[in-house]
């Protein structure tokens, strides 16, 4: 077995990202397989290009925010899903203003 890797386009939300995936390659064989470590590795850099590309915040920086205002995850749940909330009206008015302006 030979630890491998090289540059793999997935598909994550139906969006495409480019990861450096790793893999082990049988010499015999020549297939390629994983472990749960090798998976974890691949799947944290899709999940990190996509925060990057939606402008979310990692684990990291939500244990700091919780941690800055003393709040529980559950509070911290409940925070997200209001600003949610008001993210979801903002984009509709933005839509209704934008399709006014082209009438």
């Amino acid at each position: 077995m030979i630890l491998q890797n090289e540059i793999r386009t997935l598909i994550f939300r139906k969006e495409k990202f480019d990861v450096n995936y790793h893999f082990f390659l049988c010499k015999d064989s020549k297939e390629q397989f994983t472990n749960e470590e090798l998976d974890e590795i691949n799947l944290n850099q899709l999940y990190n290009q996509f925060r990057v590309a939606h402008n979310l915040p990692f684990p990291d920086e939500i244990i700091s925010i919780r941690e800055k205002y003393g709040l529980s995850a559950s509070k911290m749940s409940e925070v997200f899903r209001f600003w949610n909330k008001i993210h979801i009206e903002i984009m509709k008015q933005v839509k209704y203003q934008m399709n006014q302006m082209q009438d």
